[in-house]
């Protein structure tokens, strides 16, 4: 099962064809998370933390935040 956030284009962007783009939303890490849990993983994989979405006022990082929650505290 594939719980991914997507957004979808009606016009094709980049090259001409690309129609959909998929992206890690604070939901889809949850999902993660829940899904490793649930199979009895042993650990998980991130691939980069430095291209989240931080607030620049705050410094808040949601997607860092649902890292927290679904991997590490549960």
């Amino acid at each position: 099962m594939a719980a991914a956030s997507y957004v979808t284009f009606n016009t094709p962007v980049e090259d001409g064809t690309v129609r959909w783009v998929s992206y890690d939303s604070p939901e889809a890490i949850a999902a993660k998370g829940a899904y490793a849990r649930d199979n009895g993983f042993g650990g998980t994989i991130i691939w980069t933390l430095n291209q989240g979405c931080t607030n620049p006022t705050t410094g808040a990082n949601p997607l860092l935040d649902a890292v927290k929650g679904a991997f590490l505290h549960q």
